[in-house]
């Protein structure tokens, strides 16, 4: 996050893969996903680029998948970044405060 100049504190929780010592999808990643983020999973949403990893993690994980395409229009979860921006946008304004 810093080498694209995002201060992780804006983030209730930060997962880096290569701390944890495995990758996703791995059972690993979900439990520590999902402990980390104190919410069922049916709550989450995971946005990816990667149907062997994102897609199948939020799927073993019993995750929302919103998959980013590069190219296209939209088609079975995925569209196009400006298209998944919308949609994280209005989910965004819907969402519970965490602090309550």
């Amino acid at each position: 996050l810093a080498a694209l100049g995002i201060d992780a504190g804006a983030f209730d929780f930060v997962l880096v893969t290569e701390e944890l010592g495995a990758m996703k999808p791995a059972r690993r990643m979900i439990a520590a996903t999902l402990a980390g983020m104190q919410l069922p999973a049916s709550s989450l949403m995971m946005v990816g680029d990667r149907d062997f990893t994102d897609q199948r993690f939020a799927e073993a994980a019993g995750m929302q998948f919103l998959g980013v395409r590069a190219k296209g229009g939209a088609d079975g979860g995925w569209m196009p970044w400006e298209g998944v921006r919308g949609r994280l946008l209005a989910l965004a304004d819907h969402r519970p405060s965490r602090s309550a």
